[in-house]
């Protein structure tokens, strides 16, 4: 019964250290502000600024980063923003406004904003939005 025990106690370590070393595997929770003055689906523009409210909350661990990326009228990608969340109050939930602007000079056309919110293990959530100019 003593050599049981003894097998027992090394395996059950090693289960323990396997299950406390694995990062979280749940991505963050990320949604579009739908509150009165943002744009939270595909829209149509005609030469105005629009306001995309970004609210994310972690999932499996704190947050890490939130990048803005875009696709011109053109079809050329850019990245717009990275914003590092280094203040640990933000890193469970944090809030943003993008202020998306049209073209310059103003063409019609459309482009496409993607939004990547990303925790510390390295999960992310994406939402995009398309914009067509007219």
């Amino acid at each position: 019964m003593r050599k049981i025990h003894l097998l027992f106690l090394p395996f059950t370590l090693l289960v323990g250290v396997i299950f406390s070393c694995s990062k979280a595997t749940v991505p963050p929770d990320f949604k579009f502000n739908t509150g009165p003055g943002y744009t939270y689906t595909n829209a149509t523009n005609n030469n105005t600024n629009i306001t995309v409210g970004i609210i994310a909350a972690k999932g499996g661990t704190r947050l890490k980063s939130v990048d803005i990326l875009y696709t011109d009228i053109n079809g050329v990608s850019h990245t717009d923003t990275t914003i590092t969340i280094t203040d640990r109050s933000q890193q469970d939930k944090f809030t943003y406004d993008c202020i998306i602007t049209p073209p310059t000079p103003y063409a019609t056309g459309v482009a496409t904003w993607t939004f990547i919110v990303t925790d510390q293990h390295g999960n992310n959530a994406t939402r995009a939005i398309t914009i067509t100019y007219q």
